[in-house]
């Protein structure tokens, strides 16, 4: 098993007004743009794995992979009007990778580092995680 941090701000900078936190949360999905992981989600992770999902610097929730990587369009997502102004379906469905999870754990808040997709070795932080 492996630890993954995956963020859910959907902009270079991590805007907070870009966030597809309840896109993740409401479709037990966690989604990242292939080039942002050099191949690592697709080839890496693994059913049982566990997913931080951040929000910024903060872990928010934790989940495990259910299902194995595959690319957004093999989805369909209930997505809700307000985030259509940043991110499209359509435009991201062959070039961004997905698995299915399981929410473990929800409002909890552990600082960790901004960015978009990278396994987790720091073993204090690992324990903090189901």
């Amino acid at each position: 098993m492996k630890y993954w941090k995956i963020g859910s701000r959907w902009h270079a900078k991590g805007a907070k007004s870009n966030s597809i936190l309840d896109v993740f949360l409401q479709n037990s999905i966690v989604f990242v743009k292939e080039e942002n992981t050099g191949g690592r989600m697709m080839n890496d992770v693994k059913i049982g794995d566990i997913i931080a999902i951040t929000d910024g610097v903060d872990i928010v929730a934790t989940a495990k992979v259910k299902s194995s990587p595959s690319y957004l369009r093999n989805y369909t997502l209930n997505l809700p009007p307000q985030i259509s102004s940043f991110f499209g379906y359509h435009e991201n469905k062959d070039d961004t990778v997905a698995v299915k999870i399981d929410l473990v754990r929800t409002n909890i808040k552990i600082p960790y580092r901004q960015g978009a997709f990278c396994e987790i070795l720091d073993s204090a932080i690992q324990s903090q995680l189901p």
